[in-house]
């Protein structure tokens, strides 16, 4: 992702992220669907557990058991797990459970609540959701109930197919939108670099447009606008700087180049100490503006301190420099 635009790489994270959400809000969407669904079943087989566990208990049972929904198998089923009765949904030759399995589950049925599982186990259905309940006082005679789990995993199934082609065409709605509105958003940052760039072309003063907002763009573009008049400031104040150092050295020079045409025109005029010393004090004029421009340099390519000044010693060292510039000129 080194080489991808800023851009670029939001839309894909965001997207990324959004996908990984929807995902995950799918896998709880259908967890949650199976979850009352089954919930649902455990209501209709714990009824029907208790209602015919309270035949059994007053020895009422009849020989076909009711029922209320399709696929619902109600069972009563002895000690050693014969049908004692069975419902119209079940054969009375074959247990809903086996008698091993059956025999597994009684130490845990005996309660008030019937016992609720998932069993792989039934005799009708491939999955059931099933209730086990051994009535006190049945004679050890336990009655089941089952109903198939195969509409809820069928439900839970296409929903999930569903989402599986839902998530991808969603993230990618998404992915457009995040990278339309970044564009949107990061326009006036494109701005700013175009205006960069036609500055640096340039070579010369110039500002970055305002967005006109008041956002972290609007700021930056107008903190930026200030560096640059700044800049143009400094640079003016250094063009005028180089201006007065060229005249000062004008000056000396024009001087040298005087004597020196005349002591070449005329070389009876000057007596050689004379000459020395008109030449001599004008090179010592030049080395102390190079030694000053130097200095300046110097300073300049250090950072300003920030603290108190003692503006008394700063007079009295400009006032002694001057002295003595004037004493030596």
């Amino acid at each position: 992702m080194r080489g991808w635009s800023l851009r670029l790489r939001l839309t894909v994270v965001t997207a990324g992220l959004l996908c990984v959400a929807l995902v995950v809000g799918a896998v709880v969407l259908s967890t949650v669907l199976s979850r009352s669904r089954v919930a649902a079943l455990d209501e209709v087989v714990r009824a029907r557990v208790l209602t015919v566990a309270g035949l059994v208990t007053s020895d009422q049972v009849p020989g076909a058991l009711p029922v209320a929904q399709p696929g619902e198998v109600v069972q009563v089923l002895d000690a050693q797990g014969r049908v004692v009765a069975s419902s119209p949904t079940a054969s009375r030759t074959l247990p809903v459970l086996p008698a091993g399995v059956l025999a597994d589950l009684r130490p845990r049925a005996g309660g008030p609540e019937p016992l609720l599982l998932t069993t792989a186990d039934s005799g009708y259905d491939p999955s059931a959701r099933a209730a086990v309940l051994v009535p006190p006082g049945g004679d050890g005679a336990a009655v089941v109930a089952t109903v198939p789990l195969t509409e809820v995993d069928g439900l839970v199934r296409a929903l999930r197919l569903s989402l599986l082609g839902v998530v991808p065409v969603l993230t990618a709605l998404l992915a457009a939108a995040i990278w339309v509105a970044l564009g949107r958003a990061l326009r006036p940052v494109e701005r700013l670099r175009a205006g960069a760039a036609a500055v640096a072309r340039a070579g010369g003063p110039g500002s970055l447009p305002d967005p006109g907002t008041d956002d972290e763009v609007g700021a930056l573009a107008r903190t930026l606008n200030e560096m640059l008049d700044r800049l143009e400031v400094a640079a003016a104040r250094q063009r005028s700087f180089v201006a007065d150092a060229a005249h000062e050295l004008r000056t000396p020079v024009a001087a040298l180049a005087a004597t020196l045409d005349v002591a070449a025109a005329h070389p009876d005029a000057y007596e050689p100490a004379e000459l020395v010393a008109d030449l001599g004090a004008e090179v010592r004029r030049l080395g102390r503006l190079v030694d000053d421009l130097l200095l300046l340099a110097r300073v300049g390519s250090r950072p300003l301190p920030d603290g108190p000044v003692d503006l008394r010693a700063v007079a009295d060292g400009a006032v002694a420099l001057a002295r003595t510039g004037a004493g030596g000129g």
